[in-house]
C-alpha cells in the first residue's frame, strides 16, 4: 500500500481509532456510525469551508442530534 498524506493518515487513525464496542466479534451500526464520525472530524481539520457541515454530521452519526 501506498504512503497515506497526513489528511488522509488522520482520517484513517481517527477510524482505525474509533470507540471499539465489539462484544461478538463483528462490527454493527452503531461502531460504525461511532468510526464514521471520528474520522469525519478528522477532515473536518483540513476542510474549512465544510468544517460545521462535517461536525453536524458527525454529532448526527453519534446520536448528538436526538
Amino acid at each position: 500500500m501506498t504512503d497515506l498524506s497526513p489528511a488522509a493518515q488522520a482520517v484513517m487513525d481517527a477510524y482505525k481509532n474509533a470507540p471499539d464496542l465489539m462484544l461478538d466479534g463483528d462490527p454493527d451500526e452503531v461502531e460504525q456510525r461511532l468510526g464514521l464520525a471520528a474520522a469525519l472530524r478528522a477532515v473536518a481539520v483540513y476542510c474549512t469551508r465544510e468544517r460545521r457541515i462535517l461536525l453536524t454530521i458527525a454529532a448526527e452519526l453519534e446520536g448528538g442530534n436526538d
